[in-house]
């Protein structure tokens, strides 16, 4: 699985380029984060730390089910 996280006022790297790399991974985790730019630790902490926890909840809980 992949996590993305696009600022849809990022200058950097534009939305529109990280959608096209989503189709190399099977499992993609997207999320657009409305009034931030590229630096979404500094402006959405809050979400990135949501997003980031529910992302890596559900890879610790794929991993489990494997052993």
């Amino acid at each position: 699985p992949i996590q993305w996280i696009c600022g849809l006022d990022d200058n950097v790297i534009p939305c529109k380029k990280i959608l096209n790399k989503c189709y190399k991974a099977a499992i993609n985790f997207v999320s657009f984060y409305t009034d931030c730019g590229h630096m979404s630790m500094l402006e959405a902490p809050e979400r990135l730390n949501a997003a980031l926890g529910a992302f890596a909840s559900y890879c610790y809980a794929v991993n489990n089910d494997h052993e």
